[in-house]
């Protein structure tokens, strides 16, 4: 009788178990290695395209800007006074159409074409900006002189003007509190658009400005405290005055002592000829002052005086009557808007050398990108673009491009990254 002894080896299971797992695993991982390139790109192609997305905004910049209303009684080519609440410095200050403009003591200065309507734009910013017409005013320290105008000055005083080659006034005067103000410190400057004429007594100071291309003279007067300022000028052959319809008539001159008086207070006042329509001169004050004057011997002598810590003053030698001038005893009002901040992409550091290192930031060394601004006809290019369009992942935003007068234009952004 004979047995049959199997035997079954049961450590081998346990190989094959362990090599089937081991195959499986294989499989797995090679499975993973052929997804990979497929589903990973587009998830690192969008963070790449992030960090430039997030380095763009290093080419951003802001700019102020601000739209000044003039509500105005007077038209045509005038100059314009208006005093400037952001302390904005002239050099980085522009009109958004390019007009010229200075900006002095606070104030701007610009020349414009009013209607009875008219809305102004400036802009601020960190970019320098030129403004100052190439042509200038005839002006020097003892003169300035525009077409049919020159007004001559001694220490920065006005002395004289004559219009039309008529000498209309002589002889201009300041008392403060009844003491004749002579100049301690005197200054002249010519910024192109205007000439500036500043002389000072004690705290007093007063500045005179004339505009390119017109005849007027805009005065300031300012103290800390108040004073009494009295005005004086020696006005030669005019016929009559017009203030308002209570005050104006024929002016008599007497060689007696018995020529024309007048005494009223008012804001506004012109001496014209009757017999010589181009010689004529009018004073405009923003506020009302006692005005007086009298006629001797084809002298006329004007004071306008009042108490007050400031004042501002024009003159203004014109032809024709008072209703060529009568407007300017309120010429406009000037109100401003709301101040906005704008941002937006800065041409120049679009522009600059630095901008591929710029966009750089953070970018792996390994990858590779290529970036387009488009706006208008022009266009930035930051990065060489790759010659094969495989393996590229392309991407285009909007943005704005903000220059330095406060306008935008429409940018397109594309980002190619590889």
């Amino acid at each position: 009788m004979q047995f049959k002894f199997t035997y079954k080896k049961r450590g081998a299971s346990h190989v094959d178990v362990i090599f089937s797992f081991a195959f499986f695993m294989l499989f797995v991982a090679w499975f993973f290695v052929f997804l990979r390139p497929i589903s990973e790109p587009k998830e690192d192609y969008n963070t790449l395209s992030r960090i430039i997305e997030r380095n763009l905004k290093s080419f951003d910049w802001e700019v102020q800007k601000v739209m000044l209303y003039l509500k105005s009684n007077i038209t045509g080519m005038q100059p314009v006074v208006v005093a400037l609440p952001f302390g904005w410095n002239e050099n980085n200050t522009l009109f958004q159409d390019g007009m010229h403009f200075c900006i002095e003591d606070g104030k701007l200065f610009f020349y414009p074409e009013l209607s009875n309507k008219n809305f102004f734009y400036l802009a601020h910013s960190s970019q320098n900006s030129t403004s100052l017409p190439s042509l200038s005013i005839n002006a020097e320290h003892s003169y300035a002189t525009t077409e049919n105008f020159r007004a001559e000055f001694v220490n920065a005083q006005l002395k004289n003007i004559s219009y039309n080659n008529i000498t209309a006034l002589t002889n201009f005067s300041m008392a403060v509190d009844d003491t004749a103000a002579i100049s301690d410190n005197s200054t002249f400057s010519n910024r192109k658009l205007i000439a500036k004429y500043s002389f000072s007594f004690g705290t007093i100071n007063h500045t005179s400005f004339l505009f390119m291309n017109s005849s007027e003279i805009i005065s300031f007067i300012s103290s800390p405290n108040e004073h009494n300022i009295k005005l004086s000028f020696s006005l030669i052959n005019f016929s009559n005055y017009y203030a308002d319809n209570a005050n104006n008539g024929i002016l008599n001159y007497s060689e007696s002592m018995e020529g024309t008086t007048a005494s009223f207070s008012g804001n506004y006042i012109d001496f014209y000829d009757e017999n010589e329509p181009n010689k004529s001169i009018s004073f405009v004050f923003n506020k009302s002052v006692n005005m007086e004057f009298a006629v001797r011997d084809k002298i006329l002598n004007f004071s306008a005086s009042l108490t007050a810590s400031n004042l501002e003053y024009e003159i203004i030698p014109h032809s024709g009557s008072y209703l060529s001038t009568i407007n300017y005893a309120s010429p406009y009002e000037a109100t401003f808007s709301l101040l906005q901040n704008l941002s937006g992409i800065s041409e120049a550091n679009a522009n600059a050398s630095n901008n591929y290192a710029i966009l750089s930031s953070g970018y792996p060394s390994s990858r590779s990108f290529y970036v387009l601004l488009s706006y208008g006809y022009k266009t930035i290019q930051i990065g060489t673009q790759k010659e094969s369009s495989t393996d590229i992942y392309s991407k285009q935003i909007e943005d704005f491009m903000l220059y330095k007068n406060g306008t935008k234009q429409k940018c397109k952004v594309r980002i190619n990254v590889w």
